[in-house]
């Protein structure tokens, strides 16, 4: 039976039209069905040419540049599978402007509302055929059930607009060289492979005469069996030699694919994902636990090598999973924007692997759950269907501009030299005119253009506007500058809005959330675009929330929080009002959320447990914790056991005693290295850790400089808790010192000094907002770097409920 339709409304891949779909119902003695179709016209186009091979798809007669991803199974058990959380791993393929999926055959065939889902998202499918990475029989007993197998699957989906290729396998050409026995009768086994292969092919064209027909992936094309992981010249390629031959990530440049279906890059999931199967003392690259995470032989060291060749090596892990994202996020980047500045030689680029079956270590874009890896969020930039992509040769970089869509647009190309500083010096502009059928030269930049220190800042305004950045060197050979971050940040509903700005050049800055949900935008420089607005949508509690940041990676990560700030109480303040148990209770009464501890609540077993007992009685947590360098050093599975038993996230070490205070600069810049040494077991072990001052660090030394900077240079790791009144106490300005270390503060002790002559039964300290310190504007100041603990102290109150109760009321109003 033959159905014309005069004017059919089409369906398109996402970007270039509607997704149409429309009933169709047949009925026919007495029997009835019903299916929901796409009407268009979906080619494979592979012919020879001067190259070699193309391949391409072509959708209601125009050539589409495939963006994507292969899709795995979305859970290692399958009983977890729903299509609610299906729909949200699709949604956000779609988002980040992809256009087409790979189910791969090692995978599984997708039930039929997966398949409603990409007609519906306009997600081409090229779909595998369950036949993969190994040598398979080819009895006749075998061959029948792969013949009903083909017939049943085709089918049963094969109405679907999505379904662009049906693809034989996935690397079977490849395993007859990994295996004795294939290598040594390699004859047979390949006559046994074509056997399947075309047992399949007739299969799928009995169900689907004229079905888009691909015989495996690699392939070089119909009846050809080479090495299609190295040739680039024809039909589909799988180019692995990034990862599996660690080779520098400009070596995807040294390719031509004509369309390539799989190449990847390793990163470790997020943060959230990490928590939910380790605990802190396992956030260790080698613990048996990552490495339990971990499946591919040599994959950490071949991230952690990488990480050395391009970047400095990160101070703790949750910094390290951060750079390992960055590092993956570049690496597919350099392959996709290189491939498609190459259309319409190549009309293809699906990287490995949009999702993952478990919370793993792996080469998706997407954590085990939907979480967006900082892959993802690049995608929505390397994906975008126009965009201005980097391509350099011989010392020069040829800006191209490339157009996916339905229609040719006009932009302006304008590039700039970025130093390290945040100065920019304008280079050259173009406005242009780019079609949809390939991508052309927009500006090219001789060699020398940029200096030694600058990087190259390109951006496009008009029919599309965007913005990149282009470093000609690894990014661990710029001195990248303290950034300066400023954050603002408020909520509207359900959703977070988070407006970065920064003082210098500060690539890949990135925010997380302590609730779930997607940020807008992220891995951005603020200082390379206009300061956007990132907004988190978050699915979780609409409360207040921590955001932890990451930047200037290259030259030394650090992390700050950002969110509703969180008021704490120095439990020592309390020391000579016992018991504790009432002192947890009048502190949550007060309106704390949170305490700090101190040596003595944690002095032994019993005293663990009672403090235990004590938060957990009255909701309050302890994330901050005051420890004594012998402790710190000599005892580190004491400590890290209490840290843990009292959920800490951060140690400080506050005080040494006069007796073992250096007296010279030398002294102190070996003090700081010596408290970063005895900081490292706990930085490794995911916790943060720095200095709390006193009023000793202020004090000049013979040569005219402060022990606080010189334990800074000997500890460029360590955090600072910093106690803003003994600053003042001491002479100093607390700003510009907020300003010079915005970087390394985490937490700030708050407490007041009292007027002159007053409060010398108090020993001059003074209940917080009822002295003399200007706490509205230093708060200001340090929440304005993201300070989010701040620590009510008074070191000898006459009496500490009015204390706790006055300071937390005047701290809110500031």
């Amino acid at each position: 039976m033959t159905l014309t339709i005069a004017d059919p409304v089409l369906w398109w891949p996402s970007g270039l039209g509607a997704q149409a779909l429309q009933e169709l119902t047949v009925t026919g003695q007495g029997a009835s069905s019903t299916r929901r179709i796409g009407l268009r016209d979906m080619r494979l186009v592979s012919e020879l040419d001067a190259a070699g091979r193309s391949f391409g798809i072509e959708v209601n007669g125009r050539a589409v540049f495939a963006r994507g991803a292969n899709w795995i199974p979305a859970d290692a058990l399958s009983g977890r599978i729903t299509p609610d959380a299906v729909r949200g791993l699709l949604q956000s393929a779609k988002d980040a402007h992809m256009n087409m999926i790979r189910i791969w055959g090692g995978g599984r065939y997708e039930p039929d509302w997966f398949y409603d889902l990409c007609d519906e998202l306009g997600l081409m499918v090229w779909q595998d055929f369950m036949f993969a990475c190994h040598l398979y029989p080819s009895t006749p007993a075998f061959l029948e059930e792969v013949d009903a197998e083909v017939r049943d699957v085709v089918s049963r989906i094969s109405h679907h607009a999505c379904i662009a290729l049906w693809c034989g396998d996935n690397e079977l050409i490849g395993a007859l060289t990994w295996f004795p026995e294939s290598r040594k009768d390699r004859d047979r086994y390949l006559v046994n492979y074509d056997r399947l292969n075309r047992t399949v092919e007739a299969a799928l064209h009995a169900v689907l005469p004229g079905a888009n027909w691909w015989p495996s992936s690699p392939s070089p094309g119909p009846l050809a069996f080479g090495d299609a992981w190295h040739d680039d010249s024809s039909g589909d390629m799988h180019f692995w030699s990034v990862w599996h031959e660690g080779r520098d990530f400009d070596h995807y440049r040294d390719v031509s694919p004509r369309f390539c279906s799989e190449f990847g890059f390793q990163s470790y999931p997020s943060m959230s994902t990490v928590k939910a199967f380790a605990a802190p003392e396992d956030w260790n690259i080698a613990s048996p636990v990552m490495e339990s995470h971990q499946k591919n032989p040599g994959g950490n060291a071949r991230i952690a090598e990488t990480m050395f060749r391009y970047f400095r090596f990160p101070v703790d892990f949750p910094s390290f999973v951060y750079l390992s994202q960055v590092q993956q996020g570049l690496a597919i980047k350099t392959a996709v924007t290189h491939w498609r500045s190459l259309k319409p030689h190549c009309q293809g680029t699906l990287y490995w692997q949009l999702n993952d079956t478990w919370p793993v270590c792996s080469w998706s874009g997407l954590d085990h759950g939907g979480n967006w890896k900082l892959l993802h969020h690049m995608a929505q930039g390397f994906f975008a269907p126009v965009t201005v992509v980097a391509v350099p040769k011989d010392g020069a970089i040829t800006l191209r501009a490339v157009n996916d869509g339905p229609d040719a647009v006009q932009i302006t190309v304008s590039a700039r030299a970025a130093a390290m500083d945040g100065t920019t010096r304008a280079l050259d502009a173009m406005t242009l005119t780019v079609p949809t059928d390939a991508a052309i030269t927009a500006l090219t930049l001789a060699p020398g253009a940029l200096t030694a220190g600058e990087v190259l800042v390109f951006d496009w305004t008009g029919d599309a506007t965007g913005s990149d950045c282009f470093a000609p060197k690894p990014w661990k050979a710029y001195d990248l500058s303290p950034s300066g971050l400023q954050v603002d940040v408020h909520q509207e509903g359900g959703v977070w809005h988070l407006t970065m700005k920064v003082n210098v050049l500060a690539p890949y800055v990135t925010a997380e959330s302590e609730v779930p949900g997607r940020f807008s935008a992220n891995a951005v420089d603020p200082a390379a675009r206009a300061a956007g607005d990132h907004q988190l949508h978050a699915h979780g509690p609409r409360g207040p929330t921590r955001f932890h940041l990451h930047g200037s990676p290259f030259r030394h990560l650090w992390r700050l929080t950002k969110g509703m700030p969180m008021f704490s109480y120095q439990l020592y303040s309390s020391r000579n009002f016992p018991p504790m148990d009432a002192t947890f209770r009048m502190v949550a009464a007060a309106g704390y959320t949170a305490v700090e501890g101190y040596g003595a609540l944690y002095a032994d077993d019993a005293a663990v447990a009672a403090t235990q007992a004590g938060l957990a009685a009255t909701g309050l947590t302890m994330p901050t914790g005051h420890f004594g360098l012998g402790q710190l050093e000599t005892d580190v599975e004491k400590v890290l056991g209490i840290a843990k038993s009292l959920k800490m996230e951060r140690l400080y070490c506050p005080y040494v005693m006069p007796n073992d205070r250096p007296t010279d600069a030398a002294g102190w810049v070996a003090f700081g290295k010596r408290l970063q040494a005895a900081g490292a077991p706990y930085k490794a072990a995911g916790y943060g850790f720095g200095w709390h001052n006193h009023d000793f660090e202020f004090k000049p030394l013979s040569d005219g400089s402060l022990p606080q900077d010189r334990i800074f240079e000997g500890g460029p790791g360590l955090e600072w808790e910093m106690d803003v009144a003994w600053v003042i106490r001491c002479g100093a300005d607390p700003l510009p010192w907020i300003a010079k270390y915005q970087d390394r503060i985490t937490a700030a002790h708050v407490k007041d000094i009292a007027p002159a002559g007053e409060n010398a039964d108090e020993d001059g300290w003074s209940d917080v907002g009822h002295g003399t310190v200007d706490w509205k504007a230093i708060m200001a100041a340090l929440r304005g770097i993201g300070v989010q603990h701040f620590v009510m102290e008074h070191d000898n109150p006459k009496d500490d409920a009015r204390f706790a109760l006055r300071s937390i009321a005047s701290a809110k109003a500031f």
